[in-house]
């Protein structure tokens, strides 16, 4: 039996061929221009053919989109004039740490939901380093060495880290010429990111860091940190958008490689799932963008 299109791309095909524009499709749909364009390449890519030409902001049926057009009215019309049932609706538990998920997972979202309106998203937390797993999730992203058990491991990100803190406590406390200077400072600890590797780069091998609060969770080391309550190891990925914004800065140019990083963990069987096939595909894509 041949497989069948995925409906919702059928339906950005058929109503944006009915209005000749996208934009007037997505408005009917409730999704946006981008994700119907999406939606008419993911239809091309599933029959092999070229539907619509594309010409800076213009575009137009083929004559295969023409042919293709009649098939699919048709088959819409069709499918119009069966009994309504509740349609099958994938599931899809995915489990990440909450700093993670703050930063990096959520503000991506959107583009996975409007991409797979079909799958049912459930999202649950994890903890990073300890082996607490999110609850029958399928997959799961976790920060830690990559030394997982029974299940596959791909490497989402490799961390780069750098000392951060407020502009204040910068201003107050600074500033620090050499990397060494750092000592003088209240460097704010946590085993997610442990000193050793930076102070060693910096020539500090050894050092000890006597009376620093240590935190267990990133969110809050990086709340700390802009907090002016010291100084703290960053990595570029969840601080890019502090640092942006200013509430945050590097204190200098020195960064080391984490000996963690952020792992996607599934096991082999659940690819044979489409939706989970296409959580992974998305998820690789959208980091690496």
């Amino acid at each position: 039996m041949n497989r069948i299109p995925p409906i919702h791309a059928l339906l950005a095909f058929e109503a944006s061929a009915r209005h000749g524009s996208m934009a007037a499709a997505a408005g009917e749909l409730c999704v946006t221009p981008s994700a119907i364009s999406h939606r008419i390449r993911q239809l091309e890519e599933f029959i092999g053919q070229t539907l619509i030409e594309r010409g800076g902001s213009q575009w137009w049926l083929t004559a295969a989109g023409h042919d293709y057009l009649r098939i699919v009215r048709a088959g819409l019309e069709t499918l119009g004039t069966l009994p309504r049932t509740p349609l099958l609706r994938q599931r899809l538990r995915v489990a990440v740490p909450p700093t993670f998920g703050r930063q990096l997972f959520v503000p991506r979202l959107n583009d996975f939901l409007e991409r797979y309106p079909e799958i049912d998203l459930t999202v649950q937390l994890t903890i990073p380093l300890l082996d607490v797993r999110g609850e029958e999730s399928d997959v799961e992203i976790r920060f830690g060495n990559g030394a997982y058990q029974d299940v596959v491991t791909e490497r989402l990100i490799s961390e780069t880290v750098f000392p951060v803190t407020s502009p204040d406590y910068l201003a107050k406390h600074g500033p620090f010429t050499q990397p060494a200077d750092l000592l003088r400072a209240r460097l704010l600890k946590s085993p997610l990111e442990p000193w050793a590797p930076w102070l060693e780069a910096a020539g500090a091998a050894g050092a000890e860091l006597p009376g620093a609060p240590q935190f267990n969770d990133a969110g809050l080391l990086m709340e700390a940190a802009m907090a002016g309550q010291g100084i703290a190891l960053g990595r570029m990925s969840l601080c890019k958008p502090w640092l942006a914004a200013g509430k945050m800065v590097r204190v200098t140019d020195l960064a080391v490689q984490s000996p963690h990083g952020y792992w996607l963990t599934y096991r082999q069987p659940s690819l044979e799932r489409q939706e989970v096939r296409l959580f992974v595909d998305w998820l690789k894509a959208t980091l690496s963008a």
